[in-house]
């Protein structure tokens, strides 16, 4: 049997999710301060707890919900501004930062992330 990863197999074979109007939710009624993550997106650790307002619980929590998350989770707890302003900190595998980076080109953002 072949074990190896590929694009039909494994972590790249995942479905990112990208609601369709992402860039023009507006960030009212989005998560702020201390969230808890759904079992689904972070079940590797007993705390699935992160403070928003802190810069590397936003980072880690960001990146596990773009990776792991589905598109209700993204619209619940993303904030399109502060994905801007964090983009380049944020530690994602290959197919989602390629998927997102194509979802920022083609929504015009004016300040699409490099």
């Amino acid at each position: 049997m072949d074990r190896a990863r590929s694009a039909t197999v494994g972590p790249q074979a995942r479905h990112v999710a990208i609601p369709k109007d992402f860039f023009s939710d507006p960030p009212l009624g989005k998560s702020q301060g201390v969230v808890t993550l759904p079992l689904h997106v972070w079940w590797s650790e007993p705390a699935r707890t992160f403070d928003l307002s802190v810069a590397a619980d936003l980072r880690r929590a960001y990146g596990l919900i773009l990776a792991e998350g589905t598109e209700t989770d993204v619209r619940e707890f993303i904030n399109p501004e502060l994905l801007m302003e964090v983009w380049d900190e944020l530690l994602l595998p290959v197919n989602v930062r390629a998927a997102w980076e194509e979802a920022f080109a083609a929504s015009g953002a004016n300040s699409a992330p490099r």
